[in-house]
């Protein structure tokens, strides 16, 4: 059983990231979003949905600090930008526990097409899902998962796919890498030490890439983590270092979900 719904959506965003170049932040973004759609959709009980939507809006890119690359495409310097676009969604979810996932799996798969006779100033497709996989026996939990995105058409600076951070590459810095192409994948254990602690790993595999001939394995990126998380009733506490094969690393102290981002 399940429910038809009908979703409208007003949102505004606002967030700040840098922009990296060859390992260095070379500039600080200043990102900031006005949407409105509805959507049509289907819940399949608690489990997920999908929803099919129209939405419109603007984006609006500013530098803060920094200088960015000299030979950056025209159409990739931040500007403010109209929105207009078909989307198609779907999410899953049936995980046992939001914090620490020790059975289940979670994610998404979608589809967006922005157009110019929706009144989009950048015409594209892009496509993308993720989603993680956590089989737990007594203390122990193995975890698989995945980031996949396509595009037809150059994506617009503001929605390029990114990689970085605890749970995608952690070797990098989030967002550090960004490209009109995506693919990551992870396996992970992790062993309950004590009631509400957790001690474990991943390695992943991936990158991203600017066009289709890149796509190869021997531009792949492999990266090691390490981490100690709590579950806490603040939510989960991670604390992690990542390394990669290119020599990249960062430690991490984050409070929040690291596996529903992936």
């Amino acid at each position: 059983a399940g429910d038809w719904f009908f979703a409208p959506r007003l949102q505004f965003g606002q967030e700040r990231f840098k922009f990296w170049d060859d390992g260095e932040a070379v500039a600080e973004l200043n990102a900031s979003g006005l949407e409105a759609g509805l959507d049509l959709g289907y819940a399949f009980n608690r489990m997920g949905e999908i929803r099919a939507g129209v939405e419109t809006g603007t984006a609006d890119l500013r530098l803060e600090t920094g200088t960015l690359p000299p030979d950056l495409p025209e159409d990739q310097q931040p500007d403010k930008f109209k929105l207009g676009a078909l989307r198609l969604l779907g999410r899953w979810d049936n995980l046992d526990n939001v914090n620490v996932p020790r059975g289940g799996s979670g994610g998404s798969a979608f589809a967006y097409q922005s157009l110019e006779q929706l009144g989009a100033d950048h015409e594209y497709l892009k496509l993308g899902s993720r989603g993680s996989l956590f089989v737990g026996k007594g203390k122990h939990t193995g975890t698989l998962g995945y980031q996949l995105g396509w595009s037809d058409g150059d994506l617009p600076v503001y929605d390029q796919f990114f990689v970085g951070g605890l749970g995608s590459l952690s070797g990098f810095a989030p967002r550090e890498l960004r490209g009109q192409y995506v693919g990551v994948g992870r396996a992970g254990y992790y062993h309950q030490t004590f009631k509400s602690w957790f001690l474990g790993g991943w390695l992943e595999a991936g990158n991203v890439f600017q066009d289709t001939s890149e796509i190869t394995s021997s531009n792949l990126i492999f990266t090691g983590t390490v981490i100690l998380a709590k579950d806490s009733k603040f939510g989960p506490i991670y604390s992690g270092y990542g390394y990669a094969d290119t020599g990249n690393d960062r430690v991490y102290l984050q409070v929040g979900r690291v596996f529903s981002a992936f």
